[in-house]
Formats: C-alpha cells, structure tokens, sequence
C-alpha cells in the first residue's frame, strides 16, 4: 500500500504484533469500512438500477452474497437493503475517529480506480498474448453501439462493487485464511503459510469469478450463463487474478471503482464486450 494514510494501513512498521504473524485488526477494519464507504454510491446505483427496471437483472455475486435471505421471498430485496444501511452505518462508526479529509480519501480512490481501469484492458490483452494458445471468439470485440439506458450503466456499476465485496473481500480472504492455518497447523513456517495462502486465494478467488460466469456453474441460482469459451474464461481469470492483487495492494475500494469503470467503458463499446 502507499497513499493510505497510516491509519488506513495495515501495520507493516515490523512491530511485535507483525512480528509474530498477527495483523493489526482495527487498522484492516478502518481499510474495510473506508473500501465500504468507497462502494456505497456503487451499491445504491445497483438497488436503484433493481427498482426501475421492468424486468431487473441481478448480479451472481450478489445472489450468491444474500442467497440466505431466498426464505424471506418478497421481503429479500427489503431485508438485503437493510443489511447493506446496516454496514454503512458500521463503517461510519469504524471511521468516525479518523474522519479528517474522509471526502477527499474518497474521490481519490474513485479517480485511482479510473486510471486502473484505463491499465487494466492493455494489461490483459498482453497477457493474453503472451500465452498463447486460444483465439478470440469472432464476437469477442465490438465498436460503440446504441447507447445504453441509466438503468443498465447502474447495474453494471454496482455488480461490480458486488463482485469485488463477494469474490475478493470474501472468497479471497477465506481462502487465504484457511490454506494460512492448515498450513501452519502441519508444521509449515508463518512465511510460507502466507505465501501459499496469498497464491491460494488470488488464483482460487479468480478461478471461482471467471466460473461463475458459466451455464454450468450458474444453474442453481436459476439464472442463464454462458458456454465455455476458452479465450474468455482466460481474460476474466486473468482479471480476477489483477483486481484480487490490486484489493490486496490498494484495498477494496479502489479495486472496485476499477471494476465499475472499466465495465462501464465495455458498455460504452470502449472495447472487447462480454469481459466481465
């Protein structure tokens, strides 16, 4: 991390805690509740994106964050609402002893994540080309088309917050956290139980996100998805695995402005359609 302000940043300082293998949890909660604030106009895009369509999409990620809610039918969407006010609230508390130039952490992260967003699509097509081996389906790439409605640009916006909440806040730090404790449980040494975990989750948390993008892995949520298409499957794991190492390197709300924006330009016919 470089321009979070110390109190945002875990405690790399080489202390006693660090020393010993244990995080700073105040320090990774302040990071979390500011990356929460940072999505929060995501979020609402996405709800109000849900309300004035005739007949709303939702995201994967977002089924799968509230699929413990499908018991309340109707009352979900209510209840899901609630929860996402009830974290806002918490990580306005989190923040509130540290709220001094809060604004203007805020818009720099919205405008980091937009010069992320324009690195990102390069990055990937050099990737991409450099291993080599899969081709491009003929419809991978469009020009601009007939411009899209608010409703759908909000929607594309706020399932990425989504995305980035479920597959990197979440799945990338489980996985990190479980592979760090077996392996420290058969003996292995604190360094390279990090390493592994790290390894674990970026490429486990993209594998999952470039998946669940397909038929077969979406059917229980009763939605579509799409057929296996192996250039595809690569961009997005290869983005996945990007957007999990800049959460990890900038925290989550920078990677999730990345995400909103770049999907954002791909709507717009800025570049390959169908990425993520």
């Amino acid at each position: 991390m470089s321009d979070f302000d110390d109190e945002y940043e875990e405690d790399d300082s080489g202390d006693d805690s660090a020393e010993s293998g244990a995080e700073s949890p105040p320090s990774i909660q302040r990071t979390l509740a500011l990356g929460y604030l940072a999505c929060v106009p995501l979020l609402a895009a996405y709800e109000w994106s849900l309300a004035t369509s005739v007949e709303p999409t939702r995201s994967t990620a977002e089924m799968c964050l509230f699929r413990f809610l499908l018991p309340l039918g109707e009352d979900a969407h209510m209840a899901r609402r609630c929860i996402l006010a009830g974290l806002l609230l918490v990580c306005i508390h989190q923040v509130a002893g540290h709220s001094r130039g809060l604004g203007m952490r805020l818009l720099k992260m919205v405008g980091e994540g937009g010069i992320w967003a324009l690195l990102l699509a390069p990055t990937l097509i050099l990737c991409t080309h450099l291993l080599g081996g899969v081709e491009p389906p003929a419809a991978f790439s469009t020009g601009p088309g007939v411009a899209p409605g608010l409703p759908r640009a909000a929607f594309i916006l706020g399932a990425a917050a989504h995305e980035e909440l479920f597959f990197r806040v979440i799945l990338y730090s489980g996985l990190y956290l479980t592979v760090r404790v077996l392996m420290t449980f058969f003996g292995a040494g604190l360094t390279s139980a990090r390493l592994v975990g790290e390894v674990a989750g970026l490429v486990g948390s993209a594998g999952i996100f470039a998946a669940l993008h397909l038929a077969v892995f979406t059917t229980w949520l009763g939605r579509g998805g799409e057929a296996f298409e192996p250039f595809v499957f690569l961009w997005r794991l290869l983005a996945g695995m990007a957007l999990a190492g800049l959460l990890r390197w900038r925290g989550p709300g920078v990677a999730a402005w990345t995400h909103a924006l770049f999907n954002l330009g791909l709507l717009l016919g800025a570049g390959p359609e169908r990425v993520f």
